[in-house]
């Protein structure tokens, strides 16, 4: 029971202290971006960046901490009014990875407290297992077998996760508390593993999703600026145009990650106005129908005359509709249908965009709507992060709607988003 309590405030400690160790990396992180960003982007990073600091000012649990935190601040305050500073920046950048390497020596300290436990334990539970073999025999057996050993087992596990193998997990053989907590610890292990997982397989697509386009834009660059190869009007109209759709790719990626970002940290603010669904997706389906060169994109009206009125951020949903078309062109063949849809069921509005393309079965549409989430056998269809559709359910979701798909594998597939009717909104808050 000593130990168990050490450990319980142990692993407290540890989640304190990771906690803060993320602070202080999501605050070098935020320094990077915003020293990157254009103004107005910096504002808004840097606004999530002060807040960071009120957090780790209030879980600073030592003098040293604490003058490093201040430090961290003074520092941020000084860069603020100097951006483009670099000086600045790398002090900055400096306090923030002093405090990150202090909170390491915290946790390898609990960790090496830890294994002082264990060893304690150890040498415990071997001298109490030699008591109750001579006292009560079968009785002390069954306590070394039920409780210690799952312990020291459990302890084990923790602090080989802690070092960094995440595959390790623990035996659960028995039903009671102490098989629930290795339960409990073997979820969390698959959980922090399978997120790790798709950081970094987020990580390797961002970077082979920019890598291609770039180089693209690198050999076009240098075509161009060579005079020796004596290019017609036509190819370099053709050059920069693949220069242009390029850009538009990396931009679109960038527009993704920072929209995720965006939502993850509640700073997306939606503009709301009345309007149409009807005339607002039709108005859409003229401007961009032209510009449709791979697809034929229909629009169709099937509202039988019923009103569309809804309350929406116009410049959120066209980024959903985008997404959603986008996406219908890339996982169809050339030269079939993309078909833009309103209709109104009950008090709800529902705009649609359908395909003609593989479809997906029902196992796979659970995961169209996580972060990070892409199907294995489309990774080789067409480039892309895996984050617009986990964006775009949390943006319909905050409008108060939702989305969903519908498809049949081999013959397409039908996104759907529905909107509630602002007449029934209205009778909602009466």
């Amino acid at each position: 029971m000593w130990a168990v309590s050490r450990l319980h405030r142990q692993t407290a400690q540890l989640a304190f202290d990771s906690r803060s160790l993320q602070l202080s990396q999501q605050f070098e992180t935020d320094l990077l971006i915003g020293a990157r960003s254009t103004p107005q982007a910096r504002r808004s990073v840097w606004q999530n960046t002060a807040k960071v600091l009120i957090p780790l000012q209030e879980m600073s649990g030592s003098k040293r901490e604490s003058a490093i935190v201040l430090e961290m601040a003074q520092r941020f305050a000084d860069l603020q009014r100097a951006p483009e500073n670099t000086a600045l920046l790398a002090a900055a950048l400096s306090a923030a990875r002093e405090h990150h390497d202090l909170n390491e020596q915290e946790i390898a300290a609990t960790l090496r407290s830890g294994d002082q436990i264990d060893h304690v334990v150890d040498v415990t539970a071997k001298f109490a297992a030699l008591i109750a073999l001579l006292s009560v025999g079968v009785g002390g057996m069954e306590l070394w077998t039920r409780v210690l050993l799952p312990v020291l087992a459990i302890t084990r596990a923790a602090r080989a996760f802690g070092d960094g193998d995440l595959s390790v997990r623990c035996r659960v053989a028995q039903s009671d508390e102490i098989g629930q907590l290795a339960k409990t610890f073997n979820d969390m292990a698959t959980a922090i593993q399978e997120r790790e997982r798709e950081r970094l397989l987020f990580t390797a697509s961002v970077a082979h999703d920019l890598k291609n386009p770039l180089v693209v834009v690198g050999g076009a660059a240098q075509l161009l600026k060579k005079r020796e190869y004596n290019l017609t009007e036509d190819e370099r109209q053709e050059w920069l145009q693949a220069i242009q759709d390029k850009a538009l790719l990396m931009e679109d990626i960038i527009g993704d990650m920072t929209a995720q970002v965006q939502i993850s940290t509640g700073m997306m603010e939606l503009h709301c106005e009345e309007m149409e669904l009807l005339d607002w997706a039709r108005e859409y389906f003229e401007k961009n129908q032209r510009l449709m060169q791979t697809h034929s994109l229909r629009f169709y009206d099937e509202t039988e005359g019923a009103a569309t009125r809804v309350s929406a951020d116009c410049r959120q949903l066209r980024r959903v509709l985008q997404n959603l078309i986008s996406n219908a062109a890339k996982y169809s063949p050339r030269g079939k249908e993309i078909g833009i849809i309103v209709s109104r069921e009950g008090e709800r509005a529902k705009l649609k965009v359908r395909d003609e393309g593989e479809g997906i079965s029902e196992a796979e549409a659970s995961q169209l709507f996580q972060p990070f989430a892409r199907l294995e056998r489309t990774q080789t269809m067409a480039s892309g992060t895996g984050l617009g559709l986990a964006s775009c359910r949390k943006i319909i979701t905050a409008h108060g709607g939702e989305i969903g798909v519908q498809s049949t594998p081999g013959v397409g597939s039908t996104f759907e988003i529905c909107l509630p009717i602002l007449s029934a909104l209205k009778s909602n808050d009466n």
